[in-house]
This record gives structure tokens, C-alpha cells and sequence, in this order.
């Protein structure tokens, strides 16, 4: 059994949280689980695998996952997560390059081949928005007060050290049937709607070639595997509906599944 402590990151601000706060800040990285299990064709039941397809390979934030395409694991309807599959090895880079959106919250993580966040060499695989070092000439509204929209550039490789800014390390161990996770969070965007978040760029190099991914023609949203587009969900089951943007949902009865590690 694993016992925490739990807190959020307000601004540079380690903030504690109350017990109903505290479960929907739980249930967000549930989401990854289900990007998880749709990009690798899983079952909650049997763990048969197969390969994410050549377009979640080859273009920009193939998956979206939301209250209003997924209304599961206690949602919060403000917030939205962008996916992008990862299959590198030690000699690639990946480097995102976007503007600081008009939101709330903002932040980079990347994940294994199993959707848990990790740790090399001191450096965490999460990069939340206060910590974003911007680009020369633009300000970090999360630093100062700013106006949204200044640049920044973030890197994901192996070797990454602490004391380098703006660099995430690389999931080791990923394959196509097996790829790690690049997660963008964007909570509370001001236009209340992901189509207005402007996404960061993702440029792949491997040696001295690079290129970057077209962005996606459309981002898949996430179901739950073995759900069945359109279907009415079963009374009590947690395939609730979508739920309208601007609302939000705590669901403090909810029991939420247990994750874990042994298998």
C-alpha cells in the first residue's frame, strides 16, 4: 500500500490539499492511463497489445483526452491533456517548441512504456509551468506578471543533467508496440475550449537529421477501450456522457480503479 502526502504547485508555491480538493487532482493522471490503453490497443481486462498507428507516429498530438470525450475517473471539465506517443532510443531529441497559452495551468511530462513518471540523474520527467525558462525577448507568465503568449523551448534527451533548463529525460525501453508518453496539460484555458489552445511544435532529431511532425488533421479523442462510439452507458457504470465545458465534477463517492506496479 502506498501512503502520500499530497500538495499542488501554485506559482512557485507548494500548496497543500484539502481531502475533496484532493481527489480531482488525483484523478488527472488517470487520464494517462487511458490514453495508455487506447493508444496500445489495451484491455482493462487482458493486457493484448499492438502497435499505435503510423499516424500517432508520425504527426504532432495524435490523442486529446477530455471530460467531454471522456467522462471518466472523476473529470474536470476545464481540463484538457494532448498526447504524443515516444519511440527513441539514446541518440534522439525531441524538442517542443510553443507559445505560454492563456490558461490556468500549463505543463510538459513524459512517461514510460507503463504511463509512470520517472526520474534520471535528479531530473523529473514533469516540467510544470513556472519552471518553463522562456526564450530570450519573451516572459513566462507564471514567473511574472505577463501577458500570454511569450515563447519557449523545451528539450527531451538522454544524459539530460539538473542543471540545465528546459530539458526533460528520455523514457528508456520504448518500442512501437511499447512507446513512452509526452503529455501537454492545459487547465482552465481562458477560452474555455482546447480547439483555441495553441499547441507546441515537435521536432525529432536523430544524429545531425531532424524533422519536424506535421501537425495532426485531427486528435483522436479517448474512449474507453471496449466502449463502443455513441453507446448509451449502462446506470451506474462509468461510461457516464460527456459532460458541457464551464462545468465542473467532483464525485467524492466515486471509487476510482487502483493501479498496480506488481502486475
Amino acid at each position: 500500500m502506498i501512503t502520500c502526502a499530497i500538495h499542488r504547485y501554485e506559482k512557485g508555491n507548494t500548496v497543500p490539499l484539502n481531502p475533496r480538493t484532493a481527489v480531482t487532482w488525483l484523478a488527472r493522471p488517470l487520464a494517462l492511463c487511458v490514453v495508455v490503453a487506447v493508444a496500445t490497443g489495451c484491455s482493462t481486462s487482458n493486457a493484448s497489445t499492438s502497435p499505435p498507428s503510423q499516424d500517432a507516429q508520425n504527426c504532432a498530438w495524435p490523442l486529446i483526452v477530455s471530460a467531454q470525450t471522456a467522462n471518466v475517473y472523476i473529470p474536470d471539465s476545464n481540463a484538457f491533456y494532448w498526447t504524443q506517443p515516444i519511440v527513441a532510443d539514446q541518440h534522439t531529441t525531441i524538442q517542443i517548441a510553443g507559445r505560454f497559452p492563456d490558461a490556468r495551468y500549463v505543463s510538459l511530462s513524459v512517461y514510460t512504456p507503463s504511463a509512470n513518471p520517472f526520474t534520471i540523474n535528479g531530473v523529473s520527467s514533469s516540467l510544470p509551468d513556472y519552471r518553463i525558462q522562456p526564450q530570450p525577448g519573451s516572459q513566462n507568465p507564471w514567473q511574472q506578471s505577463a501577458p500570454p503568449g511569450g515563447s519557449f523551448s523545451v528539450t527531451i534527451r538522454s544524459g539530460a543533467t539538473p542543471n540545465e533548463a528546459n530539458t526533460l529525460p528520455m523514457p528508456a525501453g520504448t518500442s512501437s508496440q511499447h512507446p513512452g508518453y509526452l503529455e501537454y496539460r492545459v487547465y482552465l484555458p481562458a477560452a474555455g475550449t482546447a480547439s483555441q489552445v495553441p499547441l507546441p511544435t515537435i521536432t525529432v532529431a536523430e544524429g545531425t537529421a531532424s524533422r519536424q511532425l506535421s501537425a495532426c488533421t485531427t486528435h483522436t479523442p479517448v474512449q474507453l477501450p471496449g466502449q463502443a462510439p455513441g453507446a448509451t452507458p449502462t446506470p451506474g457504470t462509468s461510461g457516464t456522457p460527456p459532460v458541457a465545458a464551464g462545468r465542473f465534477y467532483s464525485r467524492w463517492a466515486v471509487k476510482a480503479p487502483v493501479f498496480s506496479s506488481g502486475g
